[in-house]
């Protein structure tokens, strides 16, 4: 498990991750660089307890709450 910090941009190196939200709901935001041009996901998350999949391996994602990657 690893804590990732509200608004601290993390790579991701999988296809997929489950990441547990310590409040919600939240916006998730993803880039290719992340330097800028952030992009906001479609619909907010709204359950503590998320598995996100078909992720781009190296694309950069950050909330806006602090999580835990579980996988």
């Amino acid at each position: 498990m690893k804590h990732i910090e509200a608004g601290k941009p993390f790579q991701v190196t999988g296809d997929k991750i489950a990441v547990q939200l310590a409040s919600y709901p939240t916006t998730l935001h993803y880039t290719v660089d992340a330097e800028q041009g952030w992009t906001d996901w479609s619909e907010q998350i709204t359950e503590k307890n998320v598995v996100i999949n078909n992720i781009p391996r190296g694309l950069f994602l950050k909330f806006d709450v602090d999580v835990t990657i579980t996988y």
